[in-house]
């Protein structure tokens, strides 16, 4: 009797393709990181101290990422039956994502998003800044550090010697103690010595003392004053002993040629005979230091 009856049609259902069940698990997961972070702010209440709702939203999103998760897989079962309706679900799972794509993109070096904050760190402060004073009607410039203080330089005292004879040894205010040669025309006769101490701003007219000795025997000493101000960031406390017995000095940032275009007979002497020494033209000298 059944040899007859045409074939039944078979109800066994077509397995889901692989593509679409990868889709589902993964935008499903991305999915619960927005969403738990939504739920957990709707449902956290005030705070009566200061970031302490953003504190219980954090500590929800956890709760809510896992439960959210649990549910979407467990929604899997019977949505594999219904092919269409898995495609819907993903394809809003899909679109949950593009917060999360979003900030990921943020990240990238040269991106940014108007929506979300930006972090940028506090300028630092700077270690030094320039500030303009008048001093006598002039304008004079002061380097401050960041405490505004004005800034005290170790300058190197770098000598000049247009006198007719060698000096053994000078000083600024006690410090340096170089020796210098009788000047050439390409040359100061000293060297760099370490070191006078000089503060930022310090107007025209600012005294040091200049102390030198020819001999080690007798020693001069002379208070000169600045006939220039002192430039920012200075690295040279030029001394110039000129042969008529008067000094000048000046603060510079590199050291300057000499300003006299003189020749010598040897490093000790200008001239072989008729040499002059000036120092207590001008200077106060005594024997001894």
């Amino acid at each position: 009797m059944t040899e007859g009856l045409p074939n039944r049609p078979s109800m066994e259902q077509k397995p889901l393709p692989l593509a679409l069940r990868g889709m589902y698990f993964v935008c499903s997961f991305i999915a619960a990181g927005p969403l738990a972070i939504w739920l957990s702010d709707a449902t956290t209440g005030g705070s009566n101290f200061e970031g302490g709702q953003a504190y219980a939203v954090l500590l929800k999103i956890p709760f809510w990422f896992g439960a959210l998760v649990l549910l979407f897989w467990l929604a899997y079962k019977p949505l594999r039956k219904n092919p269409p309706a898995m495609g819907l679900v993903t394809a809003i799972f899909a679109l949950a994502t593009i917060p999360f794509f979003t900030w990921v993109a943020s990240l990238l070096p040269g991106t940014s998003h108007p929506n979300l904050p930006t972090l940028t760190e506090p300028a630092a402060a700077p270690d030094s800044y320039v500030t303009s004073t008048l001093v006598a009607g002039a304008e004079v410039l002061v380097e401050r550090d960041k405490h505004g203080m004005p800034i005290i330089y170790s300058v190197v005292a770098y000598g000049y010697n247009y006198t007719d004879n060698y000096i053994d040894s000078f000083e600024v205010d006690g410090a340096g103690g170089g020796n210098l040669a009788v000047s050439t025309p390409t040359s100061p006769g000293g060297r760099d010595t370490c070191c006078a101490l000089v503060i930022s701003g310090l107007p025209v007219g600012t005294e040091f003392t200049i102390r030198w000795t020819r001999d080690r025997r007798r020693w001069c000493e002379k208070t000169v004053k600045l006939t220039k101000p002192v430039p920012i960031k200075p690295r040279y406390f030029e001394v110039h002993f000129y042969s008529d017995g008067h000094i000048e000095i000046e603060v510079t940032q590199k050291a300057s040629p000499p300003r006299l275009n003189l020749e010598r007979f040897s490093i000790e002497k200008r001239f072989e005979t008729g040499n002059v020494n000036n120092d207590e033209k001008f200077a106060r000298c005594k024997d001894g230091y």
